[in-house]
């Protein structure tokens, strides 16, 4: 028999665990950036975006959350992304000019 505390601490884990996107999730959010950037033209050879590729295969493994830019030198471009694991949110990703990159 639990207790009245220790039920509120299970019912609040079980709800976190049921905002949590599934491996199919992550997966599918993942593919729709990569196929974005295809489209744009964005090679995975550039330092910067190739980089980015890892990290999405990561967090698509492993569900590590991250959020953060890579300058890509050369191109004037960082990339600013989201990799989140909570359902309430979307992975995503953009291509920002940077003046300073050049």
């Amino acid at each position: 028999m639990t207790t009245a505390k220790r039920q509120r601490f299970l019912d609040k884990q079980k709800k976190k665990l049921e905002n949590q996107k599934t491996a199919e999730e992550r997966k599918r959010e993942v593919d729709t950036v990569k196929e974005k950037f295809q489209e744009l033209g964005v090679s995975t050879e550039i330092e910067g975006v190739g980089k980015f590729y890892k990290m999405m295969d990561d967090f698509v493994e492993t569900g590590d959350g991250s959020q953060g830019t890579i300058p890509l030198s050369g191109l004037g471009r960082e990339i600013c992304y989201l990799l989140t694991n909570s359902k309430k949110h979307e992975v995503g990703a953009m291509l920002k000019y940077n003046k300073d990159l050049k």
